[in-house]
């Protein structure tokens, strides 16, 4: 779609779609509000459309048709954006705060710094979506298809992940302390120097993950598949591995005080230099494990 200057004289910004005029000199909002929201109803195809900055909050766009499309430092606090399509669309800086995303296609698209805390997104498609430095404290996305997305410096805090998909996806410095990510599936994805304080993966599949410099403190990793992940200098005091597979896990160097393992499969685990006091079950053998220069 094609965009065409605002026409109020001066004005050096764009004309937002369905307007001559951009959202700063559209007169009636109301009745633009309304306009979209009928024409959503009505099955408009909105693809490439322009709405920076529009004020969207609270309406009702669900199965709005809106790939391609510019929402740069809108408002769509508590909309209904549920089983849209958005794939490829810009969200930056938008503020999508408690609106109803579920089963949303978010393919590749950008939302980077949008304010997301406690938006649902729950089953939604955000395959290859941009989500650097955003903020989904208390979201919730579970069941959500999160593969290959870029989080890097994102806030999950309390987030729900519960059954989401984020194989070969980049958390690397993300927060997500006291998330809830049981049966998360994630070969591949990257924690690197991310802070999972408290957070529960139980019954994750995360495979072959990096957890290089990852402060999991307290963490959940019961029941878990953890084969062949690289934490080196990570923070594991205190998590418990409680029938994990960890099966050659690297970690080098990695701090595992008071950490449980019980039942835990270490077959080739690696525990060079790593810090080992305190470590459950007290009679763990480690005899078949390389523990060179490590603190038992």
């Amino acid at each position: 779609m094609k965009r065409k200057p605002c026409q109020h004289s001066g004005c050096y910004f764009d004309a937002i779609t369905e307007s001559n005029f951009c959202w700063q000199h559209t007169k009636d909002k109301s009745e633009y509000r309304r306009k979209i929201e009928e024409l959503v109803q009505e099955g408009h195809d909105f693809s490439g459309g322009y709405f920076a900055k529009v004020n969207f909050g609270a309406l009702n766009i669900s199965g709005g048709n809106f790939p391609n499309c510019i929402f740069t430092a809108s408002y769509l606090k508590e909309a209904n954006l549920s089983k849209s399509n958005c794939s490829g669309s810009e969200f930056r800086r938008a503020n999508l705060e408690s609106a109803n995303m579920s089963q949303v296609q978010f393919e590749s698209s950008k939302l980077e710094g949008a304010l997301l805390d406690r938006a649902n997104l729950s089953e939604s498609n955000l395959n290859a979506a941009l989500l650097n430095h955003a903020n989904l404290s208390f979201a919730d996305l579970s069941k959500a298809d999160l593969t290959k997305v870029s989080a890097h410096h994102t806030n999950f805090n309390s987030a729900n992940l519960q059954q989401a998909k984020i194989d070969g996806g980049n958390f690397g410095f993300a927060n997500l302390k006291c998330a809830h990510a049981k049966g998360v599936h994630g070969a591949f994805v990257i924690f690197g120097g991310a802070l999972l304080l408290e957070a529960n993966f139980e019954e994750a599949d995360l495979n072959r993950a990096n957890f290089v410099g990852t402060d999991a403190r307290n963490a959940n990793f019961k029941l878990a598949n953890l084969y062949f992940i690289r934490p080196g200098s990570a923070n594991f005091s205190g998590v418990n591995f409680e029938g994990a597979n960890l099966n050659r896990a690297i970690f080098r160097e990695a701090d595992l005080t008071k950490a449980n393992l019980d039942k835990a499969n270490i077959e080739g685990a690696v525990f060079e230099r790593a810090r080992l006091v305190g470590i459950q079950p007290n009679n763990l053998d480690l005899s078949k494990n390389n523990t060179n220069g490590a603190e038992l």
